[in-house]
């Protein structure tokens, strides 16, 4: 058995343990691998419908397990029976493989759309305490000097800390003062999701384009990457596509980077290339302050 049919079996096993007997047997199993070419895995089904539906519903998993299984990413590309001809063709994974003839520079593409940051989450509304004297510091540092000293800046500690308003009130503050800058905020889990979709309506480019073309990027429980290997991967190129370009990210977490188990060494050793601070709980007087605060 070569290796893909040991991959192909490997598939199928997860498939018919995640999916109903009916979905197995009629979406899933007419499928069949044809071969592996250049990074590209072509997929035989019997129709565009069938197409449609591994599109809409499996390629996250195809993702996930192909790279699991080959260490390496590769392009799915389904053959329709009914034509021999390639009916969709998703993505790429890795800078090197993003249009090499175009430069990923910040001018790349022009990209106005909302931040996703949450305007009450200022550093005036923030209540500083000796729990988080320190991140308070390093998030001011940073927003009045961004993609310099701490790059990555990197918040961790427990729910509820405050980890999410700091990383925001950095965001608020330098759009005040930057109106034009592009800062960007969101959770790992909308991180991946935003690039499955990207696949099923086959614009990685523009999904790439939005994360990589940013003066700040905001990432918030970035732990939930774990055992997620295609959205390490594409975070991996992301990352250093913005930090090659001197471009702030700053990443939050319930744990320190090297407590988060099932994640890349490289990203490990890159979250802790800049600066981590941990956020603990508030004494009395922070929380009292907190509360008062919020009445």
């Amino acid at each position: 058995m070569n290796s893909i049919q040991e991959f192909w079996k490997l598939l199928l096993e997860h498939f018919e343990k995640t999916n109903s007997e009916f979905t197995f047997n009629h979406w899933i199993k007419p499928a069949e691998p044809i071969r592996i070419e250049q990074n590209i895995l072509y997929i035989k089904v019997p129709s565009k419908t069938f197409a449609r539906y591994w599109q809409d519903n499996l390629i996250r998993d195809i993702m996930e397990i192909g790279y699991d299984y080959f260490r390496q990413s590769f392009e799915p590309r389904f053959i329709n029976s009914e034509d021999e001809g390639p009916v969709n063709t998703l993505f790429h994974q890795g800078v090197e493989e993003i249009q090499p003839n175009i430069p990923e520079t910040p001018t790349m593409v022009a990209i106005e759309e909302d931040s996703h940051l949450n305007p009450k989450y200022t550093f005036e509304t923030f209540i500083i305490g000796k729990g988080n004297q320190m991140a308070t510091a390093a998030a001011h540092y940073v927003a009045d000097n961004p993609g310099n000293t701490y790059n990555p800046l990197f918040f961790y500690g427990g729910v509820g800390l405050g980890k999410t308003h700091l990383m925001q009130a950095i965001g608020n503050k330098y759009k005040k003062s930057h109106p034009n800058a592009r800062v960007k905020y969101v959770t790992s889990e909308e991180f991946m999701n935003e690039m499955i979709a990207s696949i099923g309506s086959k614009t990685p480019q523009e999904f790439r384009n939005r994360y990589r073309n940013v003066d700040i990027l905001l990432v918030d429980d970035i732990q939930f990457l774990a055992k997620k290997e295609a959205t390490q991967e594409e975070f991996f190129h992301t990352f250093n596509a913005l930090f090659n370009n001197q471009k702030q990210i700053v990443l939050t977490s319930d744990r320190q980077p090297t407590e988060i188990k099932e994640l890349q060494e490289r990203l490990v050793s890159r979250f802790v290339s800049g600066l981590s601070v941990d956020i603990t709980p508030p004494d009395l007087e922070t929380r009292i302050a907190i509360l008062q605060n919020k009445a």
